[in-house]
């Protein structure tokens, strides 16, 4: 199945995506405690009425255990304002975190507290930046994988793979 990932910029032609084969797309939601796309709840509505499936991801910022709850919660709340709940909620990790260990245990959290408020959460980010954890095997993995060969990406067993073309 193939997708898309939208951050940003106008709303795209859902109807043309969904004709070239797109099932499904990641919506940049939200960042820290700000909305990074004002236009993804109408993105959401547009792509949903298109035939695609859509999850919204958050870039998790915070580096305590009181900031990234307070990152989920605002997310949690950005969410209920949608007039359509998501496929996936998604935890965005990046190598900001100070380490791969510290980055699963704070990106942990944040899904655990989606997950209470009854979405699918899901994780995304690259190999290396949580290189080593368990977090790196599993179906609820997004792996952005961009120029390695297709078996090496596979091998991490993500629901979600992210590559550009």
């Amino acid at each position: 199945m193939r997708g898309v990932r939208i951050h940003g910029g106008p709303c795209p032609d859902f109807d043309a995506l969904y004709s070239a084969g797109i099932r499904f797309a990641l919506l940049s939601g939200t960042v820290g405690g700000e909305i990074a796309d004002p236009l993804w709840r109408a993105k959401m509505i547009s792509a949903q009425g298109a035939g695609i499936r859509c999850g919204v991801y958050h870039r998790l910022l915070s580096q305590t255990p009181a900031g990234v709850l307070g990152e989920a919660d605002f997310f949690l709340r950005c969410l209920a304002q949608s007039p359509i709940p998501p496929l996936w909620a998604i935890c965005q990790v990046e190598s900001h975190h100070r380490d791969p260990a510290c980055a699963a245990l704070l990106s942990r959290m944040f899904r655990e507290r989606i997950r209470g408020a009854g979405y699918t959460p899901l994780l995304y980010t690259t190999r290396g930046d949580l290189a080593g954890t368990p977090e790196m095997a599993g179906r609820n993995l997004c792996l952005a994988a961009w120029g390695i060969p297709e078996a090496r990406a596979l091998a991490y067993n993500p629901l979600l793979w992210e590559y550009g073309e």
